[in-house]
């Protein structure tokens, strides 16, 4: 069984793409939650309170409830991917500057 070498440059480039991919995908994510957290946060509050004419003062903390939990999900990904688009060139650029 004959020992398989591999390159030190590609051990190095799989290392620095993880390295680089994986705290990039957590920041989106975290950076999604918290932008998620405050949307819903002050949005919530301030749609409730929002004065209404009388026929309709239930419908508003009603649709409230009925589209938070149906555009968040939708929502995550979508902030997610313009995240990621925007985020992962700019650090490639900038990650591509640098010297090992």
């Amino acid at each position: 069984m004959a020992l398989v070498t591999v390159p030190v440059a590609v051990l190095v480039t799989v290392l620095v793409a993880v390295l680089v991919t994986v705290p990039v995908a957590v920041l989106v994510m975290v950076l999604v939650t918290v932008l998620m957290t405050v949307l819903v946060t002050v949005l919530v509050p301030v749609l409730v309170t929002v004065p209404v004419p009388d026929p309709v003062p239930v419908l508003v903390p009603v649709l409230v409830a009925v589209l938070v939990p149906v555009l968040v999900p939708v929502l995550m990904p979508v902030l997610e991917a313009v995240l990621v688009t925007v985020l992962v060139p700019v650090l490639h650029r900038n990650g591509s500057r640098r010297q090992f």
